[in-house]
Parts: structure tokens; sequence; C-alpha cells
């Protein structure tokens, strides 16, 4: 059994949960709390079997129900990974972080695509360390810029013209605007929304999937 383990000020909280489905509850946000937290008590130091009275948590969470509170643990607070899962996840975003790479970069001397496995090589002569907790797609900017100390790597890009119908523009634009850089963008007089974006080349068809689906094939995309 591992720990969940939140500071505040001077005190430590504790649940024992079980460290892989806490990890996918913290992270993909799936699991239930009942089948992560392992014994039903809020600890002060969980290896002495000291635990919070309901007085002392209404104090300090405002509420008494330990249920509550262990969920405010497990969400906001550091989770104890055990070392083999550990090396297990560090992995596992470092092929996600190739996989991006890979998929939006090429060669600039041969203007062709970098094997993945040439990537993964290159990011183990890098030294640079992983979090397994940070997103691939907030890690891969630091191994792009050390890559390319070691070969040719450029970004290749695509510009789309887009446009939404109105009944759509609000979640498609928020889509849009975590999906690359809006070059140009119209309100239009009918509620539409019309836009020039430029992405990594790689993940044009996600985009275009992803568009697809959300407007239900009403959005109009093509490539400039």
């Amino acid at each position: 059994m591992h720990k969940a383990i939140l500071r505040k000020g001077s005190k430590i909280f504790e649940i024992m949960v079980d460290a892989k489905k806490a990890y996918e509850y913290k992270t993909k946000k799936m699991g239930n709390l009942e089948d992560i937290w392992l014994v039903a008590e809020i600890f002060k130091d969980a290896e002495k079997g000291l635990r919070y009275s309901n007085e002392e948590l209404q104090k300090e969470f405002g509420t008494s129900d330990k249920t509550k509170v262990a969920k405010i643990i497990l969400e906001e607070g550091e989770l104890q990974i055990p070392s083999e899962l550990k090396r297990e996840l560090i992995e596992k975003k470092k092929r996600q972080i190739a996989d991006l790479i890979a998929r939006n970069a090429i060669d600039a001397r041969t203007k062709a695509p970098i094997p993945m496995q040439r990537i993964l090589n290159l990011m183990e002569e890098c030294g640079i360390a992983i979090d397994f907790n940070k997103p691939a797609e907030k890690q891969v900017n630091k191994f792009i810029d050390a890559l390319k100390a070691k070969i040719p790597l450029v970004i290749a890009t695509a510009r789309l013209s887009v446009k939404i119908p109105p009944k759509y523009v609000g979640t498609a634009y928020a889509k849009l605007k975590g999906k690359g850089k809006i070059l140009k963008e119209v309100w239009n007089d009918d509620g539409s929304y019309s836009c020039i974006i430029e992405i990594p080349a790689g993940t044009k068809g996600d985009l275009f999937e992803s568009l697809a689906s959300l407007t239900h094939g009403e959005a109009e995309i093509k490539e400039v």
C-alpha cells in the first residue's frame, strides 16, 4: 500500500491508496474513490496508525466527512509512487513525447520524417529528466530544443481555413485555441466563425476529425 499526502501548514494528512489507480484518478480523472482508498481513515502518520478525529477534520477542512476529505487529499496532495510503477510511467511518458516529435518534426536536410526509435535514442542521449506527472505536450518543447543540437530538426506546420456554424462556435472556438496559432479570425454577421489557423502538420488529421465530430460534419475545413 502507498500513500497520498496533503500538507497544510505544519500538519500532514495521509490516506492509504492503490498507487496505480490513484495515479490514473489524478491524471486521467478515471476510477472511483472506493477502489483507490484502501483504509477508510485519515491519518496523521499511517505507519504509526495515528488518525485524525472528526473534530480535527471539521476544523481543518470544514467537514468531518472522511470521504470528502480523502477526495481532497487525493486530488490536491502528493502521490507516493513505487519505484517500479514510476519507471513504467516515465517510459510511457517518454514514448508519448517521442511520438509527438515524430508526428510533427522532419529532418531539415532530407525533408523526411524522423523515425521514432531515432528520436527515443536521441532523447536518451540528452539526459533530460521526464516528469511523469506532467502532460507530454508541456514537456515536448525542451526535448525539441535539445534534439536540435544533435540533428537538423524542424517542426513542419500546416495552415487551415476553418469555418464553424453558429450553433457550434462556443465549443469549437475553445478547441481551436488549444490546437495551434490563430493567424486571422472573423466573427461573421450570421454568427458563424472563420479563421486561419497554423498547427503542427502531424496534428492536422486529429483536428479534422475533432471538428467534424464536434460539428457533426458541418464545419468547413481546408488546407491553404
